[in-house]
């Protein structure tokens, strides 16, 4: 941990200056990215219900036409054939509503879904591939979502618990495990990416890696004169 902290803490004085204004900014209807080169997100408003089990995702559709299913691997390296063979494959499925499995259980906050598979447990994949997207993703929430993890990889967790702990304040859901229906209103599938070890800061949320490298600070509570 120490060496990756070490490859990404700058000494400057930095603040994290860009939150979010709302969370609508970023879920105010359903959008599909699929043409970034790292990761494929979807980010969905509406009745959405998870089946951890069988690795589906029910979207409800207001009508049978057209109605069609698709699959997504929530981890930020889709071209890169061997992570992804170490990640779950999902299924998208729209459905008219009165089809839908019957909700367990309905969570009133937002939810996101990523893998802890691939190439998690190397250092450099642990930043570039999961907590910077992670941080990129989860942070404008303000710590009000719930993490669902596909692949759980529970050392990977454990390792960095308090930078999990900083972004939700609530309990990781291992949902392989889940053979219930557990049901949202807002769910983010996969994990935005921009370049390797790097955050655009012209697209929103408007995040630089300087603004990471301050959250890992406060989060560890370390001394800015670390790389001294």
């Amino acid at each position: 941990m120490a060496c990756g902290l070490k490859l990404l803490i700058s000494l400057g004085t930095i603040n994290e200056s860009h939150q979010a204004d709302s969370i609508d900014e970023v879920v105010n209807k359903p959008m599909y990215n699929f043409s970034n080169s790292r990761s494929d997100v979807v980010v969905i408003n509406g009745d959405i219900r998870i089946h951890g089990k069988s690795s589906t995702i029910f979207i409800a559709s207001s009508s049978e036409r057209g109605l069609h299913s698709w699959t997504v691997m929530p981890y930020p390296r889709k071209a890169d054939l061997s992570a992804m063979q170490r990640v779950r494959k999902w299924t998208m499925k729209f459905q008219v509503a009165e089809k839908l499995p019957d909700c367990i259980r309905t969570f009133s906050i937002p939810a996101v879904l990523f893998s802890t598979g691939g190439f998690s447990s190397n250092p450099y994949h642990d930043f570039s591939d999961l907590l910077i997207p992670l941080y990129l993703t989860a942070r404008p929430f303000n710590q009000t979502l719930l993490f669902l993890i596909t692949d759980n990889h529970q050392p990977w967790i454990s390792k960095y618990r308090p930078i999990l702990e900083r972004l939700s304040k609530h309990d990781i859901i291992d949902i392989d495990k889940r053979d219930e229906v557990i049901c949202f209103a807002r769910t983010t599938f996969g994990l935005k990416a921009h370049e390797e070890l790097g955050l655009n800061s012209s697209e929103f949320p408007y995040y630089s890696i300087r603004d990471f490298r301050q959250f890992l600070r406060s989060t560890y509570s370390l001394d800015r004169n670390i790389d001294k």
